[in-house]
C-alpha cells in the first residue's frame, strides 16, 4: 500500500522537508529555542522509520522460506519499536544526547534482527517445523 504509491511517499518527503524548513525559519526568526529544528527532523525522522519498517518487513524479496516468516515479523516489529524510541527520544532527550540514543537504538535493533535471521535460518534447516 504505502511503497506501492509514489505519490504518497513524494507528498510525506515534502511535506518532511517543508516542516523542516519551516522550523528552521522559526528559529532563525528567534521563535523557538537553538534545538528546535533538530527536535523536529529527528521526531520526524523516527515516525517515518516506524511508519515504512513495518511496510519494508513483508516486501523483502525472495521466495518464502520455513522460519523467516517470523523472522520478517520480528524485523518489522523491532523496526516500528526502534523508530518510535527514536522519535521519543528526540522529543524528551537532551538534544545534545538525543541523536545518540536514537542511533544505538535503531542499531540495537538492526543486531538483534539480523541474528534472529540467523538463528532462524540454523532453525529452519535442522527442523522446518520450528518458528
Amino acid at each position: 500500500m504505502i511503497t506501492r504509491n509514489v505519490a504518497f511517499s513524494f507528498i510525506l518527503a515534502l511535506g518532511f522537508v517543508g516542516i523542516c524548513l519551516a522550523s528552521v525559519l522559526a528559529r532563525s526568526a528567534d521563535l523557538v529555542g537553538a534545538g528546535f529544528p533538530d527536535r523536529v527532523a529527528g521526531v520526524g525522522t523516527g515516525l517515518i522509520l516506524a511508519l515504512f519498517s513495518n511496510v519494508l518487513a513483508k516486501r523483502i524479496a525472495g521466495t518464502p522460506a520455513p522460519g523467516k516468516d517470523g523472522a520478517r515479523r520480528f524485523m518489522g516489529l523491532a523496526m516500528v519499536l526502534a523508530g518510535l524510541v527514536y522519535a521519543g527520544a528526540f522529543l524528551l532527550a537532551p538534544v545534545e544526547l538525543a541523536p545518540r540514543i536514537g542511533v544505538a537504538v535503531v542499531v540495537i535493533a538492526m543486531i538483534v534482527t539480523a541474528i534472529r535471521f540467523l538463528a532462524g535460518g540454523k532453525a529452519s534447516r535442522s527442523d522446518p517445523g520450528e518458528d
